[in-house]
């Protein structure tokens, strides 16, 4: 199934992977569900009933972890592979989270491992090195880590950008200044589909509950809408990509001009560029891409 999914992905075009979390989202204190099939019986081996440092699950990762290795390096897919620890813990898991990656660590030391979280203290002692920290806390990693990374999601409400529903679209393509002015090597948002009840107790109707039944704001949880045909884009997926249209039309102009002219001539449009200040009207983003659509054409006729 594995070799299923990489084909698929390859053949449309991804290029990057991820795996699952290795333990439970804040504190990675438990391991993820994991239910096997026994002759013909089917088991939920791991879960949160069982503890991140038990000794059945340290064998199970001991036995599957090389063997996954193995896989992708043998699929040429090592180097655009991510691993996970845990998913948004905070300083109170520190010690935690330490403990866990100490378990998986000896088989992926050939791999990237990236988590979402926003304390500082994860960098800065060298518990992970590849941070990716909310956009309302990244102001310490700025300039501090080697690659930048950044994600947003329900709780990034105030002042950044995001794609909820409730947001104008000038908010949501905002996110394409800011990716260039902090050179962002990589971004993640939750989610794309997830059309469920929060903790995935029911399923709902996407075009009738935006909220995942009043747990996150309007917008959050999916980006795309099901349909017989496939997926089809909201309007926040569509702004965002405007967003990274944008950023192409930035780095164009960066070749032809260098970083720090076009960084002036964005700032001269919009006002200082910031995680958490956003364009405040329609219209100067559009006056913003004119300016830019503008120059590239005037430095290429020149060449």
């Amino acid at each position: 199934m594995l070799g299923k999914w990489f084909d698929i992905c390859l053949k449309n075009g991804i290029k990057y992977f991820e795996m699952a979390h290795l333990f439970t989202q804040w504190g990675a204190q438990f391991t993820p569900k994991i239910v096997v099939s026994e002759n013909g019986k089917e088991t939920k081996l791991f879960g949160w009933h069982i503890k991140a440092t038990d000794e059945l699950y340290k064998s199970f990762l001991s036995q599957f972890l090389p063997a996954l290795t193995e896989y992708i390096t043998s699929r040429g897919l090592k180097n655009v592979t991510f691993f996970h620890i845990s998913d948004e813990p905070t300083k109170e898991h520190l010690e935690s989270y330490k403990q866990a990656k100490s378990l998986v660590k000896p088989y992926l030391k050939d791999f990237k491992i990236i988590d979402a979280l926003s304390d500082f203290e994860f960098y800065k002692d060298g518990t992970i090195e590849h941070p990716i920290p909310a956009t309302d806390h990244i102001e310490p990693f700025i300039g501090n880590v080697s690659e930048l990374y950044c994600y947003y999601c329900c709780p990034q409400g105030i002042g950044v950008s995001n794609r909820f529903i409730a947001m104008p679209s000038y908010r949501n393509r905002s996110i394409g200044t800011q990716f260039f002015k902090f050179n962002v090597k990589l971004f993640l948002h939750w989610g794309f589909n997830f059309y469920n009840s929060q903790l995935s107790i029911r399923k709902i109707n996407p075009f009738a509950i935006t909220d995942a039944e009043m747990a996150f704001p309007s917008g959050d949880s999916f980006s795309v809408y099901p349909y017989s045909n496939g997926p089809v884009p909201s309007i926040g997926l569509e702004v965002f990509r405007d967003a990274l249209q944008d950023l192409r039309a930035f780095k164009l102009l960066e070749s032809l001009a260098g970083y720090d002219k076009t960084l002036e001539i964005i700032e001269r449009v919009i006002g200082a560029v910031k995680f958490d200040r956003c364009a405040d009207n329609p219209k100067i983003l559009i006056l913003l891409r004119e300016t830019v659509n503008k120059e590239i054409m005037k430095l290429n006729s020149v060449k």
